[in-house]
């Protein structure tokens, strides 16, 4: 299946799809609906949807449903992707109860792109909505989970997913089993100082807000931790991001 799925991913790199879905054919003829073989099916999808053509993505996981192999998380995180960034909310929240109703199970990705499309889409509130989408999902308090989305949501560098990772920064910290640890407000941090997007103003407050919470519950950066967001600093060329640089590296020294 790997071989089959490499040769095929070649092809559409070099934009031959008739070359690529011709392997496609001879793979279902030669290996069936194994169960590994999802990997393959989850390409092609992927390929019909980078050239726009969702009625073929379509009937091609309709097939999977009807005749294997079964369709995965992947699977349907890859239409999640291509609603997502034609910001086609209404497609996306579709295909995650599509996801929910064939027994799959949402990852951090589906939550991702569902908040992302919803910050896109300026739905107020978005980031309560989410964590309320996903708690009627059943989905765990987990630390892993919400850190995980709001290192996503940091990463996009984007004034709204700065704020979107802030609010779940705090909700997360009256959760019982999902209390935020030294990575999450690292990753947070690392979005922050990244960020060519926000403001002065919010920058700062953000990351002393973030300070603030980390002594009052007595975490503390690591060596490694200050290497990583000194280096993002000194990657932003703006003056507030220098002047971090300087503040992380005087707390850094203090600290011995």
């Amino acid at each position: 299946c790997r071989s089959y799925n490499a040769i095929i991913a070649s092809l559409a790199n070099k934009k031959d799809m008739v070359g690529a879905l011709g392997i496609f054919e001879e793979f279902k003829s030669a290996l069936g609906n194994s169960d590994e073989s999802v990997l393959v099916y989850n390409s092609v999808i992927d390929i019909y949807l980078s050239a726009g053509n969702l009625t073929a993505a379509t009937e091609l996981l309709a097939r999977m449903k009807d005749t294997g192999p079964v369709p995965d998380t992947v699977t349907f995180n890859i239409f999640c992707k291509f609603h997502g960034r034609k910001n086609d909310l209404k497609a996306v929240a579709q295909t995650v109860h599509d996801m929910m109703s064939s027994g799959t199970q949402p990852d951090v990705f589906t939550f991702t792109t569902l908040l992302s499309t919803m910050l896109r889409m300026k739905v107020p509130n978005a980031s309560e909505r989410l964590l309320q989408v996903m708690q009627s999902m059943g989905v765990e308090e987990n630390v892993a989970t919400y850190s995980a989305i709001i290192d996503a949501q940091a990463r996009e560098g984007t004034v709204e997913g700065i704020r979107s990772a802030w609010d779940i920064l705090q909700s997360m910290e009256t959760m019982t089993k999902a209390q935020p640890n030294e990575i999450t407000y690292t990753s947070l941090l690392v979005g922050v100082h990244r960020s060519k997007a926000i403001g002065p103003d919010l920058m700062t407050s953000i990351t002393r807000d973030i300070v603030r919470k980390m002594q009052n519950r007595k975490l503390r950066l690591t060596r490694g931790m200050y290497h990583v967001l000194m280096k993002v600093c000194l990657e932003n060329p703006r003056e507030e991001a220098l002047s971090f640089f300087r503040w992380y590296y005087s707390d850094m020294t203090r600290k011995r």
